[in-house]
């Protein structure tokens, strides 16, 4: 059963009550960081150093696995920009006048000139590539999903964007395959059944509270896990749905003691 997920698109974690829902839910949070963040905390956001520092959040440095441990790294993502399918119209002029989403050299490897040379992404200012957003979207991606099959890694690409989860193709490479629909559902299922506080909560308190209540966190994460599994094989969406409403129904119990817990701590 899953116990981890890495975060993407961006360095740093969301502050709202779907990111609180994935730190009680998730037994370890990963997020994609470059390593003069890593080292650096002072360019981190207080929230993120805190959550960093209570160990909620563990810092990936990608430069440190994407060279040495993932196989055809680069090839694999370029051979998708060039397949005949991509999306993106062909030509410097028309690629130049497309939206961009920067991303840190340190993540792309040789890709980032790569995709300079097919008019996708250019240098504006170092560390920084401007990459077309739909292709920088693709890539971060393919990034969380290849980092997250590494076996000291482990953990499942989450994203508070789902287009970001059903957008890249997987069949460029094994280790991009990603699970849009269980992730919508979680978040759906998610969103009607697990308590989050509305307000900003000090980090320390989330990490007490899931030192203090591991054993019901993770019997309510394997209850949920074990049924989005078997409701993602159902093709029907309103059959999908009602399965859903069912399951939310019949999950009260497990509920109402989370939220016992969560309110006797205020």
């Amino acid at each position: 059963m899953k116990k981890n997920v890495i975060y993407f698109p961006y360095i740093r974690v969301p502050r709202n009550e779907w990111f609180t829902r994935v730190l009680l839910y998730w037994d370890q949070v990963n997020s994609i960081v470059p390593m003069e963040y890593a080292k650096d905390t002072s360019k981190l956001d207080k929230y993120m150093h805190n959550l960093v520092e209570e160990g909620l959040v563990k810092q990936i440095i990608p430069s440190r696995y994407i060279d040495a441990k993932i196989p055809n790294f680069a090839g694999a993502f370029l051979d998708y920009v060039d397949s005949p399918s991509y999306p993106i119209p062909q030509g410097a002029l028309k690629r130049s006048k497309l939206p961009t989403f920067q991303v840190h050299m340190e993540k792309l490897s040789s890709i980032g000139d790569e995709l300079c040379k097919r008019g996708l992404a250019w240098i504006q200012n170092l560390p920084w590539y401007n990459i077309e957003t739909y292709t920088a979207n693709q890539f971060m991606a393919y990034l969380a999903a290849s980092l997250g099959k590494l076996p000291e890694i482990k953990s499942e690409p989450i994203t508070d964007n789902t287009k970001n989860l059903s957008s890249f193709a997987p069949k460029y490479h094994p280790a991009g395959k990603l699970h849009p629909r269980i992730d919508e559902m979680r978040t759906i299922v998610l969103n009607q059944i697990l308590p989050a506080p509305s307000s900003d909560i000090n980090p320390r308190e989330i990490a007490n509270f899931k030192e203090n209540h591991k054993r019901e966190l993770t019997r309510f994460r394997n209850k949920v896990e074990s049924f989005l599994i078997s409701a993602t094989a159902i093709e029907d969406l309103s059959l999908r749905m009602d399965n859903i409403k069912q399951f939310v129904a019949q999950t009260r119990d497990d509920v109402s003691e989370l939220s016992e817990l969560m309110k006797s701590r205020g």
